[in-house]
């Protein structure tokens, strides 16, 4: 697999393992810690970073096999990705609504 690929996988999953600690802060005490709240922010913004970057890479990876379209926009990135047949399009669309 791709290095690059593999560190953005790396740090899609340690901000995801990070997000997963935060859920188990109860619910009150997580709105009251804005510390804790505005982390948990960050790393889902992170998390979403990753995704991107991820797309982007596999985007330039395939478009010496196949014809992509450049991406004009973080959905389409996604979209991209459906169309190589990354995922399918009911992931697609969760993936959408991140960006």
């Amino acid at each position: 697999m791709d290095e690059r690929i593999m560190e953005h996988l790396q740090r899609l999953n340690k901000y995801f393992l990070m997000l997963k600690e935060a859920q188990k802060i109860p619910l009150e005490e997580f709105i009251k810690d804005e510390v804790v709240r505005a982390s948990s922010e960050r790393f889902l913004q992170l998390a979403i970073e990753s995704c991107l970057n991820i797309g982007n890479r596999l985007i330039s990876l395939y478009q010496f096999e196949k014809p992509v379209e450049p991406p004009e926009t973080y959905a389409d990135i996604f979209v991209q990705m459906m169309r190589l047949r990354v995922f399918d399009k009911q992931f697609c669309d969760r993936l959408i609504k991140m960006a």
